[in-house]
């Protein structure tokens, strides 16, 4: 999917991956709302801090309604 610039994994509750980090050079727009980012950033977890960071074209990131209280300061 070289070409692709907009993707919605919204409303998945997405909580654990086997990868720990995306990659594209084509995506602009990423809706990630709706998943758990707060179990992904766990304090006691570190192998997701760099998650987005391989998504080099992103330009949006929706990261609403995470359940989110805080995050590290790694992730930005």
């Amino acid at each position: 999917l070289t070409s692709l610039t907009v993707l919605s994994l919204a409303n998945n509750h997405i909580g654990l991956r086997i990868s720990n980090i995306l990659t594209s050079t084509s995506l602009k727009y990423l809706d990630f709302s709706g998943s758990r980012l707060d179990i992904m950033w766990d304090s006691r977890r570190d192998q997701y801090l760099h998650f987005f960071q391989g998504l080099t074209n992103l330009t949006q990131l929706d990261v609403s309604e995470n359940q989110l209280r805080s995050f590290p300061p790694e992730v930005i």
